[in-house]
């Protein structure tokens, strides 16, 4: 199958050098030179398995038509850049971000296109432009937002392999909150203090943090917030010492996706959230200072 997968960091890696294992054709579209040429001297290595596979790279403006899906694996804040490269497009769209801040965004812009969205169990780190590590092993669920249903049956049967498992998902939404609340609880706290998936349930105040976090972001999505704390903590066990996304984009300075994922809880909500606005407010804090730094250079 003629794959096209959009964006070069950790997932778009792992998921061109997973299913470009299995007997895909795969683009894997990048915004930088670059890494557009490393990749396609190098091609994609991924560890632990230290395994390379060959993937064609282009660049953004040079989406190949021919592709028969793509998967669109940008953070959630970069894909308003993203939208209009997709416009010619008629095949598959699958969209994997994280929280649930762009799914309006997406319904307005009225794609013809088959609209899926998708979330990864998976954890990976991008060590270069052409190396992705895979810290976990998970499964990619997958469900409709638009167009026909009966395409997810179809995908599910082309790409689905003992790598790379996939779960349809009859719900979008049930699918996305499941996720988000996971998001919501682990990346903001272990990305503010530092820490390892793990010490969110290790460290007593972190836990009692956590888990206030937790119950107001199941409110806001009306679901068992029990249900979801258990589920918090299974995810933060079983990833013990696993760096979130967010934690590592704090680290490196970079912009985090919290605007996604509590900005969006925050603006669902009709009352005051204080653990929620602690969380996002401080990573908002922090985003500014070290832009300041930025500016100060």
């Amino acid at each position: 199958m003629k794959i096209g997968i959009i964006g070069g960091g950790s997932i778009g890696l792992l998921m061109a050098s997973i299913l470009a294992g299995h007997n895909n054709e795969i683009t894997l579209y990048v915004r930088r030179v670059e890494q557009m040429e490393t990749i396609n001297k190098n091609g994609i290595t991924i560890f632990p398995n230290k395994e390379t596979y060959k993937v064609r790279s282009l660049l953004l403006d040079d989406i190949d038509l021919s592709d028969e899906m793509l998967l669109v694996c940008v953070k959630q804040y970069q894909l308003t850049d993203i939208y209009p490269f997709l416009l010619n497009s008629t095949c598959p769209l699958i969209f994997l971000q994280n929280g649930m801040g762009h799914i309006e965004d997406i319904q307005d812009f009225n794609f013809t296109n088959d609209v899926l969205l998708a979330t990864s169990e998976h954890g990976a780190i991008r060590e270069s432009d052409s190396i992705v590590r895979h810290t976990g092993k998970g499964h990619i669920s997958i469900a409709s937002l638009s167009g026909i249903s009966s395409i997810l049956d179809e995908i599910h049967s082309l790409l689905v392999n003992e790598d790379f498992p996939i779960k349809i998902e009859g719900d979008w939404f049930t699918m996305l909150a499941r996720k988000l609340v996971i998001n919501a609880v682990i990346n903001p706290i272990t990305a503010i203090f530092q820490v390892e998936n793990g010490e969110i349930i290790k460290n007593p105040y972190l836990k009692k943090l956590s888990e206030q976090l937790c119950k107001e972001v199941c409110s806001v999505l009306q679901v068992d917030s029990l249900e979801h704390w258990n589920r918090v903590v299974s995810v933060a066990s079983n990833t013990q010492n696993n760096h979130s996304s967010m934690k590592v984009d704090v680290f490196k300075r970079r912009r985090t996706e919290i605007d996604g994922i509590l900005g969006y809880i925050l603006k669902q909500g009709e009352v005051n959230f204080p653990y929620t606005s602690f969380a996002y407010n401080s990573i908002k804090a922090l985003e500014w200072n070290y832009k300041q730094e930025v500016n100060l250079k």
